[in-house]
């Protein structure tokens, strides 16, 4: 259940980056959708299948060394590499967010003493 709702909403994105990018021929936009959950919007789920068959699910010798053993295959080597990549962008993103918050908090006491201290 969960699953699909995160497609859903995956989804409703990829129209969204068409109407950004619009008409880009001869080129083709690929709005490469992923959620942070994990969840693939369509687009970007046909291009690894499309990308599955051409390499017949088979990685490199060198991706063969990188890869775990449950990332035997393309997809599964390739799907672990998005989901890592996904949690350091969340994990990046609320490092940041939190040296935000931690400096605006002293940033107001700072002011605050400073103002108790001229009156």
């Amino acid at each position: 259940m969960l699953r699909e709702l995160l497609c859903l909403l995956a989804a409703d994105t990829e129209p969204f980056k068409h109407g950004v990018y619009g008409h880009v021929a001869p080129h083709v936009v690929l709005p490469f959708v992923v959620e942070s959950g994990g969840a693939l919007g369509k687009e970007a789920r046909r291009f690894f299948q499309r990308a599955q068959k051409k390499v017949t699910n088979r990685l490199t010798p060198k991706e063969e060394e990188l890869a775990s053993w449950p990332a035997i295959g393309f997809c599964n080597y390739y799907h672990q590499a998005l989901s890592v990549a996904t949690l350091k962008g969340l994990g990046h993103f609320f490092s940041v967010a939190a040296a935000v918050l931690r400096l605006s908090w002293l940033i107001e006491r700072w002011f605050f003493e400073l103002d108790d201290t001229t009156t």
